[in-house]
């Protein structure tokens, strides 16, 4: 049986206002809208944002958003020359089990006319065993672009991109080169001006092995842990040779990157004069009508501009770095995408960040590797 429906009881007026009162304490935080129901034929109300409303949100979103990204960007650049760091410290393992095995360090440049690299003689040390074994060292390597077919091991080689010779700072290739690129360098020498600092001979640890015999660690009599073995550089635009650039606009009339580009001397001969020596006079005053964006174009090859720098300039100079087109020869200074310095990795093995305003004399020290300067700390 089914329980009696009672009619609820009447409420009096001041228990009904109390009420309505009560709900009118608890509204919710978002705006109220009425419209008319036509389908009812009432009013009826809804709740939602209202557009001040919405654009006061998006307005705090935007200005969160404003003051993250800064700290990503920073967060994600630390991380890339944490990775730099690392890529220059594992050269130096392997620097130091070559050294190990061989009982000197690797030249900075193996063979003629073209050369190998000291990046390719490290490759069994770096992980990277089956690309060296793809190398044949009794055969001159070949640049040509685009490559001659059929493809030899050596070019196949000089193809492969090797991680640990990429900043993550930079962009990782050279536009328009078929070959993989490097962003570190060997480091051969003071770059001064007499024409043994600035060529292949060098006064530093990574020279020409055909011109003098590879250093060994008891050379090294400035000490190991004040001599630099190798640094980093930027990556070069991919601009090609052009022939538009003059002594007063070395870089022509194409808007480009400059410190991407280097000026190129007049061509001279393998082991005779090399025609116009890159020294600090003849790159501001030549009047070489060349200018290149190939810099680090070629791990493998072993030419100044690809794998081989000096201490001439500071670091990051806003100076012309050059070479003549023999490659034999240069003027080229340690450059990076880090902000306000590079990295230099040191004969004991040890890394450091040198600032660019770093002082010359004392960057030019650490290039020597017997000139018997007196370093405090840099």
């Amino acid at each position: 049986m089914s329980s009696p429906i009672y009619p609820e009881p009447a409420q009096s007026a001041s228990h009904a206002s109390t009420r309505f009162a009560g709900q009118d304490t608890q509204r919710p935080l978002t705006s109220e809208v009425t419209f008319f129901d036509w389908q009812k034929g009432k009013p009826r109300r809804r709740y939602g944002f209202t557009i001040v409303e919405l654009i006061v949100v998006m307005v705090v979103i935007t200005l969160l958003i404003a003051l993250l990204l800064p700290a990503v960007h920073q967060a994600r650049q630390a991380a890339q020359r944490i990775q730099c760091k690392n890529n220059l410290k594992q050269i130096g393992l392997a620097l130091h089990c070559y050294e190990s095995n061989h009982r000197c360090l690797p030249p900075a440049r193996m063979g003629s006319p073209e050369a190998f690299s000291s990046l390719a003689i490290l490759l069994p040390y770096l992980d990277n065993a089956n690309l060296y074994n793809n190398i044949d060292f009794n055969k001159a390597p070949t640049f040509q672009e685009p490559p001659v077919t059929p493809l030899t091991g050596n070019t196949i080689a000089a193809m492969t991109k090797v991680k640990a010779f990429i900043c993550p700072s930079d962009q990782g290739f050279v536009a328009g080169s078929t070959y993989a690129a490097s962003n570190y360098v060997a480091c051969n020498g003071s770059g001064g001006t007499a024409a043994t600092r600035y060529a292949r001979l060098g006064d530093g640890v990574m020279i020409d092995a055909k011109l003098k015999g590879p250093s060994r660690l008891r050379d090294i009599t400035d000490g190991l842990s004040s001599t630099v073995a190798y640094s980093e550089q930027i990556l070069g635009s991919g601009n090609p040779i052009s022939d538009n650039s003059t002594a007063s606009n070395p870089y022509g009339n194409t808007l480009i990157d400059p410190l991407r580009q280097m000026l190129v001397l007049p061509r001279g001969q393998y082991d005779t004069l090399m025609g116009t020596d890159p020294s600090p006079t003849n790159c501001v005053t030549s009047s070489s009508t060349l200018s290149t964006g190939n810099r680090g174009a070629k791990w493998m090859d072993g030419d100044f501009g690809n794998t081989i720098y000096n201490h001439g300039h500071c670091p990051n100079s806003t100076r012309l770095d050059c070479t003549n087109t023999s490659r034999n020869a240069g003027l080229i200074s340690a450059r990076s995408r880090h902000f306000g310095g590079v990295h230099i990795l040191l004969c004991d093995g040890s890394t450091r960040f040198l600032n660019n305003i770093v002082d010359p004399v004392t960057w030019r020290s650490l290039a020597t590797k017997a000139n018997g300067e007196l370093l405090s700390d840099f």
